[in-house]
């Protein structure tokens, strides 16, 4: 240490206490926590599943995770247009439903009565043969007053 001179020295010194009394604090607060808190920041720990509500995206990807009794999480390719839902429970993830909706996006409006004089909406929900069926319905109702306006 010889070629260190007296400022050079003193940093070096003041440096290591306050490394070594982070460390200790660390260690201190490590100690000290109950074992909910050191698992609670505990990267490694595998905890229960829990769907705490909220929407993420990533490239062709949407999910969703909702609370409202009964913990869902969603699921969309928006590439494939596929929706899957699963339920959430302790820690297992279960499938609860799954179903392509590229029909679903070509009805622009659900409340005509072209389903047995009924709308799609209010129903109990429409497979996607009969949204598809009720697409191609909309689109000929669309069709039949384009051409009825051509003189």
């Amino acid at each position: 240490m010889a070629f260190m001179t007296g400022f050079a020295q003193r940093a070096t010194t003041v440096c290591r206490f306050l490394l070594l009394t982070g460390i200790a604090v660390v260690a201190a607060l490590i100690l000290t926590a109950s074992p909910q808190q050191r698992a609670a920041v505990n990267p490694l720990q595998i905890g229960p599943a829990s769907a705490a509500g909220g929407i993420c995206a990533a490239p062709n990807y949407l999910s969703m995770t909702t609370m409202n009794g009964n913990n869902k999480f969603y699921v969309i390719d928006t590439n494939r247009k596929v929706i899957c839902v699963y339920r959430i429970q302790a820690s297992a993830i279960r499938l609860v439903a799954a179903r392509k909706f590229d029909a679903d996006e070509r009805i622009w409006d659900s409340s005509l009565p072209l389903m047995n004089n009924k709308p799609l909406e209010g129903s109990d929900g429409a497979t996607r043969d009969q949204a598809s069926k009720y697409a191609d319905d909309v689109q000929k109702l669309i069709e039949t007053a384009i051409n009825k306006k051509k003189p």
